[in-house]
């Protein structure tokens, strides 16, 4: 099964610092993982964010910032082996929350 997981770092967590020992221990945990067949692909997102809502009449435009710092699609057996790699994710990561939502087609 495919799981999206969507990492939002705790507030005293420093955002996208490059370098340094954390990104080279994420660095090696995704490669361990893309090689293991699990991680399908990830990307790290800007804090700035665009949104557009229509409420079926008009649309409204808003500049926002969120704290969502990256997002991955994995391969796991189960909705909990996928939570599991979320909690070994968030040893790598740091301090922060991981949302796990299956993928339905």
């Amino acid at each position: 099964m495919r799981f999206l997981t969507i990492f939002r770092p705790a507030a005293t967590t420093p955002e996208g610092a490059p370098g340094g020992a954390r990104s080279e221990a994420m660095r090696s945990y995704s490669e361990e993982k893309a090689k293991a067949g699990v991680l399908i692909s990830q990307a790290m997102l800007n804090p700035s964010v665009t949104h557009v809502q229509f409420d079926g009449d008009e649309f409204s435009v808003a500049q926002t910032n969120e704290s969502i710092a990256g997002y991955a699609f994995i391969e796991a057996a189960s909705m909990e082996e996928a939570v599991e790699g979320a909690k070994e994710f968030l040893r790598v990561a740091g301090a922060g929350t991981t949302e796990v939502r299956q993928v339905l087609a």
